[in-house]
């Protein structure tokens, strides 16, 4: 999965990328653990600590959205190396199916903060793999411009985000079966948040309505 530097020479995960050779690469896979790990934080696992849940757990509750449980794995195993989630044994090189995991600070953040963020998601569209020749296309261009151009037109930045948002909500139409449809989702989530993201840079601070937030309970 790939990265991409933050302004303060820190890194900030590009949590929409995944590892090409998983078996069903998909954009909300990181997503979509960091969500159930979010949603069930006040909940005991089988260590009898409120947020920790098994691997296994999480590959089982994936499943039920299409997701293979190695890929689910593959996926944990990153977001541990990359200190977004812990596991009970704080060992983030060797991770194990019955290892028991947390989300962490910086994992609230990514998937609570950060996905509300205008930058953030301009930020991480060069970093995001793009399944669409179409939409590559189309933000090869605008992404291009700003290589050139460091002030690239608000305008500019604005199309981008909105062609990235179209795209992640087709991505997220494709993910639906008569099986998971309904079902809680991460990706409904992160695409809510976009939404208002984008509502915010297109009208300004009073575009955000003070609803409340499902991660916030």
């Amino acid at each position: 999965m790939r990265l991409f530097s933050s302004d303060s020479g820190g890194f900030i995960h590009n949590i929409f990328a995944f590892d090409d050779d998983l078996e069903k690469p998909d954009n909300f896979l990181a997503i979509e653990a960091l969500y159930f790990l979010m949603l069930h934080r006040k909940r005991r696992g089988p260590i009898n600590i409120e947020g920790y849940f098994t691997c296994t757990q999480i590959a089982d509750a994936l499943q039920k959205l299409g997701y293979a449980t190695g890929d689910v794995f593959a996926t944990v195993k990153h977001l541990v190396r990359s200190k977004l989630i812990i596991t009970d044994r704080m060992n983030p090189t060797d991770v194990e199916w019955d290892d028991s995991v947390r989300i962490l600070p910086a994992g609230w953040v990514h998937i609570r903060i950060l996905t509300e963020r205008f930058e953030y998601l301009f930020g991480v569209i060069p970093t995001t793999p793009i399944r669409d020749q179409k939409t590559t296309q189309q933000l090869a261009e605008l992404v291009s411009i700003e290589m050139t151009k460091p002030d690239l037109e608000f305008q500019q930045k604005l199309r981008a985000v909105e062609i990235f948002n179209r795209y992640l909500k087709n991505e997220r139409q494709r993910l639906v079966t008569p099986f998971n449809e309904g079902d809680v989702s991460g990706a409904d989530y992160v695409l809510s948040h976009m939404t208002k993201a984008l509502s915010v840079a297109k009208f300004g601070p009073r575009a955000n309505t003070a609803e409340p937030d499902a991660l916030d309970f």
